[in-house]
C-alpha cells in the first residue's frame, strides 16, 4: 500500500510538470513572438536650418505659392532623403513625403506622412497626417494540444 502511495504522487508530479512546462513554453512562446518579428526603425533624423527666416528642415519642401509652409522630406536609412522640394500637397497623392520604416526599404513595414498646407484664409492651415502599413511576415500558427487526465487531479486513478 504503501509503495503504491508514492507510485500515485510521483506520477501526479510527473503530470504537473509536464503540464508545466507545456504552459510555460505557451506563455514564453507568446511574449517572445512580437520581439522576434519587430522591424528595424528608421534612423533618418531630420536636421534643421537656422537663418534669418527662421528655424525650418534643412531637408524640406514647400507647396508651389505657400512660402510660409515648410515640410519635412520623406525617406528612409538606406537611401537618406527623397530629394523631394516642391509637392502640390494632394492628399490623394499617396507616393511623396512618406518616412519609411523596415528592413526592406522596397517594401516597408509601414510608412508616415505628416504636412501641411495653407488654406483660402490666412494663418489657418490644414494638417495632413497619412499612416500606411504593411503585412510583415505571414506566420504559420503553432498548433497546441493540451491533454489532462482529470482522473489524476480528482484524487484517484481509474487504473
Amino acid at each position: 500500500m504503501k509503495k503504491n502511495i508514492h507510485k500515485n504522487l510521483r506520477n501526479k508530479f510527473v503530470h504537473f510538470l509536464g503540464i508545466a512546462l507545456l504552459m510555460g513554453s505557451i506563455v514564453t512562446s507568446s511574449f517572445l513572438q512580437p520581439v522576434l518579428t519587430a522591424s528595424a526603425a528608421s534612423d533618418i533624423t531630420p536636421q534643421y536650418t537656422n537663418n534669418s527666416s527662421g528655424i525650418s528642415p534643412t531637408n524640406s519642401w514647400t507647396i508651389p505659392g505657400q512660402n510660409t509652409v515648410i515640410n519635412h522630406q520623406g525617406g528612409d536609412t538606406t537611401n537618406g532623403w527623397d530629394k523631394n522640394s516642391s509637392w502640390n500637397g494632394d492628399s490623394s497623392d499617396t507616393s511623396k513625403s512618406y518616412l519609411k520604416f523596415g528592413t526592406d526599404t522596397s517594401n516597408p513595414d509601414y510608412q508616415i506622412r505628416k504636412y501641411a498646407k495653407e488654406t483660402s484664409t490666412p494663418g489657418l492651415y490644414d494638417v495632413y497626417l497619412n499612416v500606411k502599413g504593411n503585412e510583415v511576415k505571414n506566420i504559420k500558427p503553432i498548433a497546441r494540444i493540451l491533454k489532462i487526465r482529470t482522473a489524476l487531479f480528482l484524487g484517484h486513478n481509474p487504473r
